[in-house]
């Protein structure tokens, strides 16, 4: 009988030890299209959209909602896209910068495509508390949000913009009603 290799119980414990990174991202493709998490590491292709091992699937019940999770050492900071691919096409986000997140267990990393990030839920899908309350301050003044740990920091809008925006969304809606009443009339 053979004893049991400690080399491969090592490899077996680092690789259960690893945070699972989720995606969502929600992008409007057609049929034949996917979609791939591109960026620095090795496991989403080293910016190579075709070397990448991550890519996301949807169905008819989720879709427009991409999502997939992926393997990384702790505390990575990885940097990526997401990538429309369609045969040997390809569609980049072009409209932002490439994205960041340092990796943490439990952390679900959601966007729509092409657009800033969403907060980060966990994978009970609730979303992470807020932390920070920033005094009322221009928007330039706002510092970027970061990651810490499991719970996302993220500045909260000033109150007064906050409220203008809501009281533009809810007139804008009464103004539809408005008009689709007019039109059934």
């Amino acid at each position: 009988r053979r004893p049991h290799s400690t080399s491969r119980n090592v490899l077996l414990t680092l690789i259960a030890a690893m945070p699972s990174l989720g995606f969502r991202v929600m992008c409007q493709t057609v049929v034949g299209e996917s979609v791939k998490v591109v960026g620095n590491h090795e496991s989403v292709g080293c910016w190579d959209p075709h070397k990448s091992r991550l890519e996301l699937s949807t169905d008819s019940g989720t879709y427009p909602w991409w999502s997939g999770k992926g393997e990384f050492s702790s505390d990575t900071l990885l940097e990526f896209k997401f990538v429309v691919v369609h045969g040997g096409s390809l569609r980049w986000e072009s409209k932002i910068a490439n994205r960041s997140i340092t990796v943490r267990e439990g952390l679900e990393f959601e966007a729509a495509f092409d657009k800033p990030r969403l907060p980060e839920k966990g994978f009970n899908g609730k979303t992470m508390p807020q932390k920070v309350s920033v005094p009322e301050k221009s928007a330039a003044a706002i510092p970027s949000p970061r990651v810490v740990g499991t719970q996302r920091w993220q500045p909260v809008a000033p109150p007064s913009s906050l409220a203008q925006r809501i009281a533009d969304e809810d007139a804008q809606r009464r103004s539809w009603r408005n008009k689709l009443e007019l039109s059934r009339a």
